[in-house]
């Protein structure tokens, strides 16, 4: 479950004469390695370390603060971290130093979160709640060159593991058995692969898909006058279930969503095709129209698909660390507004990086009309290269990034959720859904998580 949070604001408070709670970021940035309690950590802001945030919630009083990103606090972050931990570096090595034992502290607060529905529906903020003291870490590295651990979980609670277990099930589907046109005997079949990844290069500008090429995609329809409207996306997960936006599961013009039609890459050419009715739209219980928080939703359809080269499930990404800087892609139609009039054919693949948390926060602060209390830094996150027009990929349909394990298979790490007008030049705004796997799975997989 997602901690019903959207951001801290925290005030900070010197309790000792002799200590100022400003250290060099340079010395203690994130994702660097740090020492808490006898134990490896790493440095993250607080709403990114689920332990010490439910701690500080719990009015516990124990955290070791790396640095500090303007006035917020990068805290040493213990989850998921047993014994010595590996740092890879160019040289895979690291130099540590140490520091003075003296450990000054300080201490901290934050207003106590109220999710009742007031204020036209947007949240809002009640009494401060408790405070904790926080110690300055005793050891740092002087010398380190990655700014990854090999650490690929950084959460207490692990991810429902349904979703890794269904993930490596779905890539069997990559192969299929099929009789060979040649003079073996004629009930041989041999076991053939349809994956159609040519190239994992860089994509600049947009670029038709290839049939097979992306098996998952859903379109999503509404029904009008007896004619379907394919206005959204979507991702194939399993076979019974297309993951998309909360707000795509409703049309104001049109009603709810109706259909999803999947094994295709160009909206005219029907041959592969698999139309499925829905027969439940589940909108994330937290999600509003009003609002731009939880734009996640499940379709449930009415009969499994078929698996085969052109509609197959992607998997769900089950690593906590958003990839800042990192190249994810992006597909669609260039399904962007319920209200386009214009008929898109083929389907559309771009390289998208992530953009830091801080940044997106930034090109994001003024929308207080459906972003309250700002871009929620653990279920959002921005993508796009800033200063080029942003009109990348459907509303509803993935972000993703290449399987590391599983052949021909992609990790969603995002849903495209909302963006400025296409030609703008801000990033778009994409769900996380990592943060959301364990309510997916006990929809979707229900017997396994």
């Amino acid at each position: 479950m997602v901690p019903a949070k959207t951001c801290l604001l925290f005030v900070f408070v010197v309790q000792t004469a002799y200590f100022k709670p400003v250290w060099s970021q340079s010395s203690y940035v994130e994702d660097q390695p740090c020492t808490v309690k006898g134990k490896m950590g790493i440095c993250r802001q607080v709403w990114n370390c689920n332990s010490v945030y439910n701690d500080f919630l719990a009015g516990k009083t124990d955290a070791v603060i790396c640095s500090f990103q303007g006035t917020s606090p990068i805290i040493c972050c213990p989850d998921g971290i047993h014994g010595p931990m590996k740092v890879v570096t160019e040289k895979d090595n690291a130099v540590w130093g140490t520091v003075d034992q003296q450990q000054p502290t300080t201490s901290m607060t934050t207003p106590s979160y109220n999710n009742n529905d007031n204020n036209n529906n947007n949240p809002g903020w009640v009494t401060p709640g408790p405070s904790f003291t926080t110690r300055r870490p005793n050891r740092f590295p002087t010398t380190l060159t990655s700014r990854y651990v090999e650490n690929p979980f950084l959460t207490t609670k692990p991810p429902c593991k349904a979703a890794r277990k269904m993930c490596s099930e779905y890539a069997k589907a990559v192969y299929e058995w099929v009789r060979p046109p040649t003079l073996l005997d004629e009930n041989s079949l041999v076991n053939r692969s349809t994956c159609a990844i040519t190239s994992k290069k860089l994509i600049v500008g947009g670029k038709k898909a290839s049939p097979r090429e992306f098996p998952h995609m859903a379109l999503v329809g509404y029904l009008n006058n007896n004619e379907v409207h394919w206005r959204c996306g979507g991702s194939l997960i399993s076979d019974r279930f297309v993951l998309t936006a909360a707000h795509c599961t409703y049309a104001l013009q049109w009603g709810d969503a109706e259909w999803v039609r999947l094994g295709v890459t160009n909206m005219l050419q029907t041959r592969n095709a698999q139309d499925r009715r829905i027969v439940d739209r589940i909108r994330h219980p937290k999600y509003k129209a009003s609002s731009k928080y939880y734009d996640i939703a499940l379709l449930r359809l009415e009969t499994p698909v078929k698996f085969n080269g052109y509609v197959r499930p992607a998997c769900l990404s089950l690593d906590s660390r958003l990839p800042v800087g990192q190249n994810s892609l992006a597909t669609g139609w260039g399904l962007r507004e319920m209200f386009d009039t214009d008929a898109p054919e083929d389907l559309l693949k771009v390289t998208v990086p992530v953009i830091a948390q801080d940044q997106c926060q930034r090109v994001y602060q003024n929308q207080k009309q459906n972003l309250a209390n700002g871009i929620d830094q653990m279920t959002q996150f921005c993508a796009g290269t800033y200063g080029k027009d942003t009109c990348q990929g459907d509303s509803g349909g993935p972000l993703m990034v290449y399987h590391q394990e599983e052949e021909c298979m992609y990790d969603i790490i995002g849903i495209t959720s909302f963006g400025k007008a296409c030609g703008s030049v801000t990033p778009g705004v994409y769900t996380r859904v990592y943060e959301f796997t364990d309510w997916i799975g006990s929809i979707v997989w229900p017997n396994l998580c």
